[in-house]
């Protein structure tokens, strides 16, 4: 009842300082000036642009603390504005300011900010500058100033001309209106910007002049079209080229268009304009002064930046909107309206405000007073009903003690005490009232009491907790007790309300149930499975020692937690779908999930859980798991290597295909380069057919080119085996492939002293160059491509995967910037004739090609990649001993070396005997042919001391040319022999090379290559 009197009277104090606020009027005394503020304006008083800056400046400094003193200069900036003018207006400041000491000056316009740029350090040394309402400024006008900073006059004509054009949808055509001065020249290079960032926009009319007279501008405004959309942006004249005023100018259009008229200044606003974003001078002069009084306070001007994006806003005119039909809904958020009708509570809005707060106060006071008069008899009621209710509860409670107290310490007397306490502590209500509470506590206890009541006053609440109390034959006993202090209206304690609940029963079952959970708990974490159980929502409860062993947390960090806290997050969704649903509905749930554990491992669980369902308390899940990662681990790896052994079965079966594909095709383009060689040699270069016979053998040639990826891709893919310095290599490679392609930055780290290593420098060539086009296709804007070579030694464990042998490597790494490749492309790229491009781009060969040079070689080969972060891979080739061979000097290809030796030709197919007879004989040689290994070994017998040199194949029927091979050693150790074969330098071909065969030469080939090749074998030592 105190409260809400208080309150009462408070609301009424409120409501009458509220009136007596709502009619004072503020007065300010004459103080000295504290600062003196100089305002230059460039152009004349009554300017309504001026007047708008000075509105503005004056709004600031007028709400200061402190008097600010300002003083208005005008420089008549539009009437003269000569180097003459500027001189005199400088003399005259000199004179006038000489005493004076302004602590800011604010320059208004170009001119007036010009002046001070020029003479700011010659009138007012050390005074800052801050200017407002400054068009086409650059950074470099104030490029050795010092405390120059100000707000920036920029029009935003853009979004002028934008909501225009959504208010005005059936715009034809837009007008713009201009006097060709320089600042009109400024503003329409805006606004041709701002057209250019439209999609569409409707045609554009200049209508321009020297000086925009009204007589021309009123004409041309009367016969506008009803499509037309004005954009005025410059001054008006009248017949004698004077300026007319904003106002008066835009109304005198105004009067004569038809047609809406838009703008970017604010003073154009109400005299006819329909609005746009509008400079507005008063948030210019507004703008500067707070910057001015910034800096003042501050006292640090050189750390305000200058404003560069003017505080325009949307502004338009409500006649002029009901006169052209726009709906003020479609306005920007936020646009202000002038000329809207005023509603009357918006015309009476202050007494309107003033009066409901009033009523409102009123009521407030009259509710309070009918609550107060309703609590108030309500508590009379409940104290009734309470002192009734008490007295019930102290007859009828049996098994509670419930004892009242006064407060004195150690001496507390009992007042009452319950038919249930009699019951406990076995004394009669009559022999314990007034004797002291002490009798029922241990001494121990009482010492206490003091400090305990002292604690309630303080706190304003009691006790509870566990204690032991004494019988009256002394019996101790344990209890659960509760102490509510009960205090009167001053909030003075009264008296203490005891409740006493003996538990001499319960503690002896705890103590049996605290027996038996500890009997169950060392069962529970003996066993080396993974029990535990948890809640419907997944959060365990209990969990046995093997579950914080195997997840490396201690056990009460599993407590309340879910379960998919302990999982990669996109599976939690997972844990909720797959295994609480199917509990929930089925009743059991049992798999193998995988979890994290405390050090970051993958942890594998086989789990089978079962909902429990007591017959009191919640359902909950019991569950028992064990650990199966060893076993999931190996099972993958088992899988894993099967994969890859399928795969090389796979790549096997494709290459042995594609072997036997390319030998035949090989033994077609070598007729045909054969008989184009033929004909070449036979005809001059100025012969009529001979550039069509060159166009038949750059034919072969690509096909040569395609069969070599397929035969590299081919089990048996080397040509050529030397001992290569592979930074050379790499070096010379890297500068052919960047002429080509400008656009792809290469850069090199090329490791020193690396191992030569034994290759086929065509083939890692042809790696090389397919890896880069891969890479530059990937970055078809450009990007970088880094290749890296670095000596490794691999460990078993590293090549057990690729079947290679553990040692020393030289690794290349070719990395780029490209869009990278998913995990199911990476899986891909290896298998021939699979591309990402269009058939158009690749034959799908080149990935598959590097697979088998690199695998042929002995090597391993890699790729890492993620989408849109590049793609790196990796080749492993094995290091070799001794040292790099020089490379040879390019032959002349078109370049024929003669001879007149015998040569013994065996072939199996008629048409390679015959071409190759032809070519033979045409550079000199002679020749006998041999369709088969035994008829060639006949002839060779018979003819040994005459045949200088055999030329065979390697596949032939019934004999193969390794067989061949072997006999003919037989039959004469020291024969020259050249292996010719459609089929790549390996396995059998390799074989016979390593068996003494002086040279290879791989099908097709030109007459010149041939020749070479023969005088190579004939000209060596054997």
């Amino acid at each position: 009842m105190h409260f809400l009197k208080k309150i009462t009277i408070i609301s009424l104090l409120g409501l009458l300082y509220f009136l007596a606020w709502s009619k004072a009027v503020g007065a300010v005394a004459g103080e000295r000036p504290d600062l003196k503020v100089l305002v230059l304006h460039s152009y004349h008083r009554g300017l309504s642009w001026d007047d708008e800056i000075d509105r503005g400046i004056v709004s600031v400094y007028s709400r200061q603390d402190h008097k600010i003193e300002l003083s208005f200069e005008y420089m008549d900036g539009k009437r003269l504005h000569s180097e003459a003018w500027l001189l005199r207006l400088l003399d005259l400041y000199t004179y006038k300011f000489k005493d004076q000491a302004f602590a800011l000056v604010i320059a208004v316009d170009n001119v007036a900010f010009d002046f001070l740029r020029r003479y700011r350090d010659q009138l007012f040394p050390g005074t800052p500058v801050v200017f407002c309402g400054v068009n086409n400024f650059r950074d470099e006008m104030l490029q050795g100033l010092r405390l120059f900073t100000g707000v920036v006059e920029d029009l935003t004509i853009g979004e002028t001309l934008e909501v225009a054009l959504r208010l005005h949808p059936r715009t034809g055509k837009i007008v713009v209106y201009g006097d060709l001065s320089p600042t009109y020249l400024a503003n329409r290079a805006l606004l041709e910007n701002a057209l250019s960032g439209l999609s569409s926009h409707p045609e554009v009319v200049y209508f321009e002049r020297n000086q925009l007279r009204f007589d021309e501008l009123r004409e041309h405004l009367r016969n506008l079209s009803a499509d037309s959309l004005v954009l005025l942006l410059t001054t008006i004249r009248d017949r004698q080229g004077a300026v007319l005023s904003f106002e008066k100018s835009i109304a005198m259009c105004a009067a004569v268009s038809l047609v809406p008229i838009y703008s970017c200044w604010e003073f154009f606003l109400g005299h006819g304009i329909v609005g746009g974003k509008l400079i507005s001078g008063f948030s210019q002069g507004q703008t500067a002064a707070e910057m001015g009084l910034r800096g003042l306070r501050e006292d640090n001007f050189s750390s305000l930046p200058v404003i560069r994006n003017s505080p325009n806003l949307f502004m338009f005119d409500y006649r002029q909107m009901q006169r052209f039909g726009l709906d003020p809904a479609r306005l920007p958020s936020g646009s202000t309206v002038i000329n809207r009708p005023v509603s009357f509570c918006e015309k009476y809005a202050s007494w309107v405000w003033k009066l409901g707060i009033l009523l409102a106060g009123l009521s407030v006071v009259v509710i309070l007073l009918v609550i107060s008069n309703l609590r108030r008899r309500r508590v009379e009621m409940a104290l009734r009903e309470s002192e009734g209710r008490l007295q019930t509860i102290f007859a009828a409670a049996r098994n509670v003690a419930l004892i009242m107290t006064d407060f004195n310490g150690c001496e507390a007397r009992i007042l009452e005490f319950s038919s249930g306490a009699e019951v406990i502590f076995g004394y009669s209500r009559a022999e314990v009232i007034g004797k002291p509470v002490a009798i029922l506590h241990r001494p121990e206890e009482v010492a206490r009491f003091p400090q305990m009541i002292a604690s309630m006053r303080q706190k304003k609440v009691g006790f509870n907790g566990e204690t032991i109390l004494l019988k009256k034959d002394g019996t101790p006993f344990s209890a659960l007790f509760t102490t509510y202090p009960i205090f009167d209206e001053k909030e003075q304690l009264k008296t203490i309300l005891g409740v006493t609940v003996e538990i001499t029963a319960l503690c002896k079952a705890r103590k049996a149930l605290e027996q038996s959970e500890l009997h169950f708990r060392e069962l529970f974490d003996s066993i080396s499975d993974l029990v535990y159980t948890h809640d419907l929502e997944g959060r365990l409860q209990t969990v046995n020692l093997a579950v914080a062993k195997t997840m490396g947390f201690k056990r009460e960090e599993f407590i309340g937690r879910k379960i998919s806290d302990f999982m990669k997050p996109e599976l939690r969704p997972l844990f909720i779908t797959e295994y609480l649903e199917p509990i929930r509905t089925r009743g059991r749930a049992a798999g193998i999930t995988s979890y994290f554990s405390n050090s970051g491992d993958k942890v594998y669980i086989e789990h089978q859980c079962t909902l429990v369902q007591p017959e009191s308390g919640a359902a909950y899940v019991s569950g028992i798991g064990r650990n199966v990662t060893e076993r999931i681990l190996a099972e993958r790896q088992v899988r894993k290597l099967r994969q890859q052994m399928l795969q090389a079965e796979k790549m096997e079966a494709i290459g042995v295909l594609v072997g036997g594909l390319t030998h035949d095709f090989n033994n077609l383009l070598m007729g045909i380069q054969g008989n184009v060689s033929l004909l070449l040699t036979a005809r001059p270069p100025q012969d009529q057919d001979y550039k069509k016979l060159k166009n038949i053998e750059q034919y072969v040639q690509s096909g040569t080119a395609l069969t070599r990826q397929l035969l590299g891709f081919a089990r048996g893919g080397k040509y050529e085996v030397r001992l290569t310095d592979l930074n050379q290599l790499i070096r010379n490679h890297n500068q052919m492939f960047g002429r080509t392609r400008k656009e792809i930055t290469i850069h090199e780290k090329l490791a020193l002293g690396l191992p030569a290593v034994a290759i086929d420098r065509g083939q890692i060539e042809q790696c090389l160059l397919n890896l880069y086009i891969n890479s530059w296709q990937a970055m078809s804007a450009g990007g970088d491509l880094y290749v890296q070579t670095e000596r490794v030694v691999l460990d078993q464990d590293y090549v057990a995967a690729f079947s290679r042998c553990p040692g020393e490597y030289v690794s290349i790494l070719v990395s780029d910037t490209g869009v990278g490749m998913d995990e199911a492309t990476q899986k891909r790229i290896f298998e021939p004739f699979f591309s990402t491009r269009e058939k158009e781009r690749g034959t799908g060969l080149g990935l598959a090609s590097v697979y088998g040079i690199i695998q042929n070689h002995g090597g391993i080969v890699s790729v890492s990649s993620e989408l849109g972060r590049g793609t790196t891979v990796t080749i492993h080739l094995p290091a070799a001993q001794g040292d790099a061979v020089a490379s040879d000097a390019a032959n002349d290809d078109d370049q024929i070396m003669y001879g007149t030796e015998r040569i013994l030709l065996v072939d199996d197919e008629a048409m390679i005997l015959e071409v190759n007879s032809q070519m033979l004989e045409m550079i000199g040689y002679r020749v006998l042919t041999a369709d088969t290994g035994a008829a060639a070994l006949e002839i060779y017998q018979a003819n040994r001391d005459r045949i200088e040199l055999v030329i065979f194949d390697m596949i032939m029927p019934k004999m193969g040319g390794g067989e061949f091979y072997e006999r003919l050693l037989e039959l004469d150790p020291e024969v020259k022999t050249l292996l010719s074969s459609g089929y790549s330098l390996d396995g059998q071909a390799q074989k016979i090379i390593d068996q003494g065969c002086l040279g290879f030469i791989q099908k097709p080939f030109k007459i010149s290559q041939l020749s070479h090749k023969i005088r190579e074998v004939l000209d060596g030592e054997r």
